[in-house]
């Protein structure tokens, strides 16, 4: 998976975008991670984790996490 197909299943499964300033992100939760097909289980209370769109990047509170989905769209 790349990061374009990651971004066209965020959306396809109901991600919203949410835009600040310069920001432009997609917030998960585990719906979202889902639909990426990924193995990937979080607490969506305890960790912040999004899909961010200028960087083509997830990041979030739990770097482990973000860099196991960060994985995948290498």
């Amino acid at each position: 998976m790349n990061a374009s197909t990651a971004l066209e299943k965020l959306l396809a499964a109901g991600g919203k975008v949410w835009e600040k300033g310069d920001m432009k992100r997609i917030y998960l939760n585990m719906d979202l991670v889902k639909a990426l097909d990924s193995n990937i289980n979080f607490n969506d209370k305890k960790h912040k984790l999004y899909f961010d769109l200028n960087t083509n990047r997830f990041d979030g509170s739990s770097k482990c996490l973000v860099s196991s989905l960060n994985k995948e769209i290498d």
